[in-house]
């Protein structure tokens, strides 16, 4: 009787326990980003020797470097504090040295080949505004998503690239680096030497 009474049991809870859903693990999530509905955009201050239009959601930054090798190249940041991000822009005089300019540039885009699925270049010439240079759109999972460098080939050279404070990930960052990609397109196709 025991024993009957045991295996009752056990059947009772074999067929309870083994009636239950099958465990299903859940995708990982991201946080909605919400994006402004439109772009809006501010001058840089005056006394640069450029004059380009940043976003309106951005804060311009500029910065106080020490670095004896290019004592004359300014520092800027385009700072986005709702999603972290940075663009980056180097401001360098030209003396005779566009040539390793452009290279050095070129290096610090292919830099990122490991981790990128993609770059692609775009070149843009402005005759009319002297000004010519590279766009660099960089896909995947890398720490730079677009980079660009600007030139009248004489006397300014511009580069700035896009950065995230955080892990890359594509997957959820593509809303956002998608956004300032228009906002940095509109800042080179708007862009103007201010000292010739």
């Amino acid at each position: 009787m025991q024993r009957q009474l045991s295996i009752f049991i056990f059947i009772c809870l074999a067929i309870l326990t083994g009636c239950k859903d099958h465990y299903t693990p859940k995708p990982h999530g991201y946080l909605r980003i919400d994006l402004p509905t439109d772009h809006q955009y501010c001058s840089t201050p005056e006394g640069l020797p450029f004059q380009l239009q940043y976003s309106k959601y951005a804060e311009w930054d500029t910065l106080k470097v020490s670095n004896k090798s290019r004592e004359n190249t300014l520092w800027f940041n385009v700072y986005y504090p709702k999603y972290n991000a940075r663009i980056h822009l180097s401001y360098i005089p030209i003396d005779h040295n566009l040539d390793s300019l452009v290279d050095e540039s070129h290096r610090f885009v292919f830099e990122h080949t490991v981790r990128a699925d993609g770059i692609e270049e775009a070149a843009f010439h402005y005759n009319e505004k002297n000004m010519h240079g590279i766009i660099f759109n960089l896909e995947g999972n890398t720490a730079s998503n677009m980079e660009f460098l600007a030139t009248d080939s004489t006397k300014h050279f511009l580069r700035g690239a896009l950065y995230f404070m955080n892990t890359p990930n594509v997957d959820s960052l593509s809303p956002v680096i998608n956004y300032i990609k228009e906002d940095i397109a509109y800042m080179v196709n708007n862009m103007e030497w201010t000292c010739q």
